[in-house]
């Protein structure tokens, strides 16, 4: 059991790793997959108004903070936020930096992604 668990932390070093080699400074970027975007965020100073749109969203690295109406969630590190439905929201970066950014990827779900995988 040691073992599996030393492969599952490697293999988290190392996706963060790729991630920040793949992106180079604060942004959102498209990944060939379609529906899958990746997200880096350097500072905490910004408060994003935004539409979750039915998604799957893992943090890879960081901390974020996300209203919904007058509910609120915190997001951490290896955290998986799941939309079902178009959603409005507040979401503020609650630990980054440019050492050490905050990271997240998410596949948006559409009728077509949902299809290929039935």
């Amino acid at each position: 059991m040691t073992q599996g668990r030393i492969d599952v932390e490697r293999a988290k070093a190392l996706l963060k790793e790729r991630l920040r080699a793949r992106m180079q400074k604060s942004g959102n970027y498209p990944a060939s997959i379609e529906g899958l975007n990746l997200y880096r965020r350097d500072d905490t100073a910004n408060i994003e108004q935004c539409i979750y749109k039915p998604m799957i969203a893992l943090v890879i690295r960081g901390d974020k903070r996300i209203s919904v109406g007058s509910n609120e969630y915190a997001c951490t590190e290896n955290n998986v936020l799941i939309a079902g439905v178009d959603v409005p929201a507040t979401a503020i970066i609650t630990k980054a930096s440019a050492s050490i950014p905050c990271m997240s990827i998410a596949l948006i779900l559409t009728i077509l992604c949902l299809r290929n995988w039935l």
